[in-house]
């Protein structure tokens, strides 16, 4: 089985990111892209979101049968929600803990079935 976790895509272009004092950019929240997944992708997982409202997004295409997930939040398990929706090709939904994410924090889905865990960790 081939597992493929489709990565967060950031572009930043130097020349126009404007110079910020340090005082000043050490009180800009940390903020999380929304994840953007390859289209060929079978799953696509990840943190997005700002503090206080950060959340795991995820993607299955297709749609898994029997599906179970458990997250955990460096690596005790965690209660949250789970909102989803799906279509006859996903399953896409968001996660989240009821206790609010905070830097650094590492977010992992298992997903019954699958080896290895889905992980992002909080900017």
């Amino acid at each position: 089985m081939t597992r493929r976790l489709c990565m967060l895509t950031i572009a930043l272009v130097t020349a126009s990111i404007p110079m910020i004092p340090a005082a000043a950019s050490a009180r800009t929240p940390a903020t999380a892209p929304a994840v953007v997944c390859l289209p060929e992708a079978p799953v696509c997982a990840g943190i997005a979101g700002s503090p206080g409202n950060y959340h795991y997004q995820f993607r299955f295409q297709p749609p898994p049968t029997g599906l179970s997930l458990s997250f955990t939040v460096n690596g005790a398990i965690v209660p949250g929600s789970v909102t989803y929706e799906s279509g006859p090709t996903y399953l896409r939904g968001t996660w989240r803990p009821f206790t609010p994410l905070v830097s650094k924090d590492e977010v992992c889905m298992t997903v019954s079935g699958t080896p290895e865990p889905y992980c992002d960790t909080v900017p």
